[in-house]
Order: structure tokens, then sequence, then C-alpha cells
């Protein structure tokens, strides 16, 4: 389970954690988690409300693409648990979020 202390998010290393999204329209389109030249895609459910990766050590960023069927302004957030990891703003039909995770 992803930890955060203040403005980080800790995570075991080697823990395959699942962060999921709580929106309206928006679905998750894609996901990468890592740093610099060592980035891999997160395994994003069929429905696309959840997604799956494996934590590694030292800071990484999880990347989440999201998509929606018409525009909308809609905020939507990726959590795990009752824990709340990122707020994204849609503009239009795609939204960013990004979440630093240090791998401990």
């Amino acid at each position: 389970m992803l930890k955060v202390a203040g403005v980080s998010v800790i995570g075991s290393i080697g823990v395959v954690e699942t962060v999921s999204l709580s929106a309206s329209t928006a679905s998750i389109q894609d996901a990468f988690y890592g740093n610099g030249t060592s980035v891999t895609p997160a395994t994003v459910a069929a429905d696309g409300m959840s997604l799956k990766f494996t934590v590694t050590a030292g800071l990484n960023v999880l990347t989440v693409n999201l998509i929606a069927p018409a525009p909308t302004t809609e905020s939507v957030e990726l959590y795990q648990g009752k824990t709340i990891l990122r707020i994204v703003t849609m503009g239009g039909l795609t939204g960013t979020g990004l979440i630093p995770i240090m791998g401990q």
C-alpha cells in the first residue's frame, strides 16, 4: 500500500500497487512508471478505471493519461483505498496526472 507522508508518496520496492480512478465519464487511456530512460508501461484494466505497476527503487513518476468521450472540465481523482493521490481536471477530451513516488 502506498503511503502519503506530507507531500510525498512512498512505496515499498517490488510491491505491485493498484491505483484507481473516480470519474463520471473519463477513463485511463494509458499510464507509465519510471524516470529518465527507465520508463515502463503500467497495466491498465480493461474498463479503464484502474492500473497496476511495480514499485522500483528511488524517485519515479507515475504518469496517468486520461481520456473522455466528449469534452469535459470534470475533476477526477486518482486514489488508492481511501487516499486521494492526485486530482486531475480534464481539459476538453484529455487530462494527465503525475504522481511522484519514492520507492524504499
